[in-house]
């Protein structure tokens, strides 16, 4: 170790390893993922470091992380073999600033503020645990997944959907039977609206989709969809859409909820969220319903974080099954909301 980095001064040791890491290509997003803060110590090293490895970063454009923050990261996912997702993905790199910022997989992944772009080579459906993977590649588990994704319909309607995760029943198409992915429902809802906003006049039908398939993940994550046909896989102007959507999106702190009953696209659900003050995180299907054991009724609970009201689509669910999920999720905490409890969303909220 050179002179001017003795051993016994851990902050000029660190800046000894800032510059070893630059010589050999990392990014400074990378660096301060590897760390898992945005430290004092870590960004004066990066500012000090800049001109032993010649790097253009000025200390001026790091200031902006001063302070001890933990690292927040929200991951979205592209797959290779899916044409739409691969179509977000060139949206996003398209009509944001990204940074490398490190890599996953052997491929690059992409930083732009809190969001990280990674793509794998396989179908999303069936790639478990890429929370812990990111964890392992780029130093830090992300707080949110959003995959990016196809939609494929029998009716062929353009539509670009939201939805989350898990399988109330068999695992048919990836994750595991009778297990739900903790959902994000405040983050999911305002992308579901923004989604209705930016895609205005495409001739896209927006709408939540009840929670289906895999993949399993440990932290909370939705898909981001575009469909039905290859026609709107291949959409640059829906793709960008929704990539606007997702760069946008801020979560709003509004009543969160659980949603029962209805048909796979959950209308009346969809329309609750457009309308009230409301974010949606797991969706139950009618076809769903029945399988809403005890055991099923608490993992709900559990992966929709900090519900408080469940909201049934009451026409489409038997009054018998009704007063029975009513009692069960009451004797959880949870209270059955009609539209007209749910405060309107003002034009402003609603962005």
């Amino acid at each position: 170790m050179p002179q001017w980095y003795p051993d016994e001064d851990p902050k000029r040791t660190l800046r000894k390893w800032v510059v070893d890491r630059r010589t050999e290509g990392w990014s400074i997003w990378r660096i301060f993922l590897r760390k898992g803060v945005y430290s004092r110590s870590t960004i004066s090293c990066v500012a000090q470091a800049g001109s032993r490895t010649g790097c253009r970063y000025r200390a001026a454009r790091i200031k902006i992380y001063a302070g001890t923050i933990r690292c927040a990261l929200r991951l979205l996912v592209a797959s290779a073999p899916d044409l739409a997702s691969m179509t977000q993905r060139e949206a996003l790199l398209r009509i944001a600033d990204w940074e490398e910022a490190g890599t996953f997989g052997g491929r690059p992944a992409m930083r732009c503020g809190d969001l990280v772009l990674v793509t794998i080579a396989d179908l999303h459906l069936y790639h478990d645990s890429v929370d812990r993977e990111t964890e392992a590649e780029l130093g830090t588990r992300p707080e949110l997944v959003v995959f990016l994704s196809k939609h494929r319909s029998e009716s062929r309607t353009p539509s670009l959907t939201v939805h989350p995760l898990g399988n109330f029943g068999p695992a048919d198409y990836g994750g595991r039977p009778a297990t739900l992915v903790p959902t994000a429902p405040d983050f999911m809802t305002q992308v579901l609206r923004g989604v209705q906003r930016e895609a205005a006049g495409l001739g896209y039908a927006v709408t939540f989709e009840a929670t289906h398939h895999g993949p399993l993940v440990g932290v909370p994550a939705f898909f981001l969809e575009a469909g039905s046909t290859e026609t709107e896989w291949r959409d640059a102007r829906a793709a960008e859409a929704l990539a606007r959507a997702i760069l946008g999106a801020r979560p709003r702190g509004g009543a969160l909820a659980i949603g029962v009953g209805g048909g796979h696209y959950v209308p009346r659900l969809t329309d609750v969220a457009l309308a009230r003050d409301v974010a949606f995180g797991h969706l139950v299907a009618g076809y769903a319903v029945p399988l809403l054991s005890e055991a099923m009724v608490d993992q709900v609970v559990a992966c929709t974080p900090g519900a408080r009201i469940v909201y049934f689509h009451r026409k489409a669910i038997e009054k018998s099954t009704l007063h029975r999920l009513e009692a069960a999720f009451a004797a959880r905490g949870i209270e059955s909301a009609r539209e007209a409890d749910l405060a309107p969303l003002t034009p402003q909220q609603s962005y």
